[in-house]
């Protein structure tokens, strides 16, 4: 009879996985309800005629606008802490974001 060491095998959850691939998911359909991106067919696809051989066919093409992100800076008033007791109001540059909307209007 042979002694054999019991053997371990260690099990990993795809919950993480399940986790970012609905976050990606959830992003993508947020982007297209809040107007982020615009996305109008202007081609219709075809098959191409098939017989002995080929010949024709097209891929659809798409106009896709997105959303324009604008970052900038502005100057602001901040308390800063000093080192001694007490504070100073400094000017610094902070970020500012602004998005404009895609084009809604259809495109002929």
């Amino acid at each position: 009879m042979l002694n054999r060491a019991p053997v371990y095998v260690e099990r990993r959850s795809v919950l993480p996985w399940l986790i970012v691939v609905a976050l990606v998911a959830l992003g993508i359909v947020a982007a297209f309800a809040f107007g982020l991106i615009d996305i109008n067919q202007t081609k219709k696809g075809a098959l191409p005629d098939v017989k002995v051989e080929t010949s024709g066919g097209a891929l659809p093409s798409f106009d896709v606008d997105t959303a324009k992100v604008n970052v900038q800076t502005r100057t602001e008033a901040v308390n800063v802490p000093h080192v001694e007791v007490g504070s100073t109001t400094k000017d610094v540059e902070v970020p500012t974001v602004s998005v404009e909307r895609a084009d809604t209007a259809p495109k002929d």
